[in-house]
């Protein structure tokens, strides 16, 4: 079995049920041939007779992918809790491995007849007399103890977790999810604060069936980002209609006035989603659109809080993350990127939201509705093969 930890989940106080059903459900999705129950604060990941090494590797990997799991590790459940219980146990996860190893000895069911101490030392003559090697000092490795009321759970190496929160616990936002670096990134660290993501994606192709077909790309990062977020739901956005629009403004404020639309737009979507904010890859002044007065010139055309994790970020550490999620190298693919087609020789860096607001009037009042019609829901398939990057 895989024996799951939970941490941030610990604080929640009477709310902690609510947490608990949610991560697992998550656990149960991420892996879904397993059998996962909560016993005295851990999750047991149990798995069908017959199931094969690689199953179970893939299920350690899928865990691992998990927000609200603190660490993982394999384990063995023994019969009891007796030292002669332990030690078999003990002897399959040390099979082949050279010591020495230094043995720790937790007791959720404080009234077994030895304390954690006087467990460890017994279990540690048990093993030195089958020739095993224990020992504090330069150890090699930890074997892990769990007492529980009526077994034990007997385990190795420990692996970390993401932490965080379950994905969906603390609602839905929508996501503007473009093709380039930041945004996939920032889904990523919603999920971790327990957010459940409607992705939106401004696209440039000409109909609704042009853009499922060839934005690939897109839904490749929603593939790559589903074990981590659980969100396949994906708004496909024609951003033509505002093009042909902006070509009554100055160029200089072409690229903001475009952005306070796509929070319009994400608005909508967020109505009829049920979600209560927007998320966005913005990166205080990474670029030109991304000035205090921009974001705040930007982020008054909603109502809707707008979520920026990547606010304080810099580029290498955005990079670094993207590389760790495995969204990097599906985002220096190619794609045509709404926002590069809008961006002036000369960009207007701060802006007012008064004169925005006048230069908006000189849009075509018609210009959501339109985009709206033309906006398509894609259900992105998670098991299609990804584009090899």
């Amino acid at each position: 079995m895989i024996l799951i930890h939970y941490g941030e989940l610990f604080t929640k106080g009477l709310n902690r049920p609510f947490f608990q059903n949610m991560l697992l459900r998550n656990l149960k999705a991420a892996v879904p041939k397993s059998q996962v129950y909560l016993e005295a604060h851990r999750f047991l990941m149990e798995f069908p007779k017959g199931t094969e090494a690689a199953e179970e590797s893939n299920a350690l990997e899928a865990v691992g992918k998990v927000f609200g799991v603190a660490n993982f590790a394999q384990a063995i459940e023994t019969d009891g809790t007796d030292i002669q219980d332990l030690v078999p146990a003990a002897m399959t996860l040390l099979e082949g491995k050279n010591g020495p190893f230094k043995i720790e000895v937790s007791r959720s069911y404080k009234n077994h007849g030895l304390t954690s101490i006087q467990i460890a030392q017994q279990l540690a003559l048990a093993l030195e007399k089958k020739g095993v090697h224990v020992g504090v000092r330069n150890a090699v490795g930890t074997l892990n103890v769990e007492i529980l009321q009526h077994k034990a759970l007997v385990y190795g190496q420990k692996h970390a977790g993401l932490g965080g929160l379950p994905v969906g616990c603390t609602g839905t936002v929508v996501t503007l999810l473009s093709g380039g670096i930041d945004s996939p990134v920032a889904s990523f660290l919603l999920a971790k604060r327990g957010v459940k993501s409607v992705y939106l994606h401004f696209h440039p192709f000409k109909d609704k069936e042009d853009a499922v077909r060839r934005s690939e790309k897109i839904q490749n990062l929603v593939r790559q980002l589903h074990p981590y977020t659980q969100s396949t739901s994906l708004y496909l956005v024609p951003y033509n209609f505002f093009v042909l629009d902006a070509l009554h403004v100055p160029e200089r404020y072409a690229l903001p006035l475009f952005r306070r639309f796509m929070m319009r737009v994400a608005q909508r979507i967020a109505e009829k989603e049920g979600a209560e904010a927007i998320g966005t890859g913005e990166n205080l002044a990474q670029v030109s659109s991304q000035t205090l007065s921009n974001l705040n010139s930007i982020g008054s055309a909603t109502d809707l809080q707008v979520l920026r994790p990547l606010l304080t970020y810099d580029k290498h550490e955005i990079i670094t993350l993207a590389e760790k999620i495995g969204t990097y190298a599906i985002s220096n693919q190619d794609y045509i990127d709404c926002c590069q087609s809008l961006v002036a020789k000369h960009p207007a860096t701060s802006t007012k939201i008064s004169e925005l607001e006048k230069l908006e009037q000189r849009l075509s009042p018609d210009l959501l509705q339109q985009t709206l019609n033309c906006t398509v829901l894609v259900s992105v398939n998670t098991d299609s093969p990804k584009v090899p990057a």
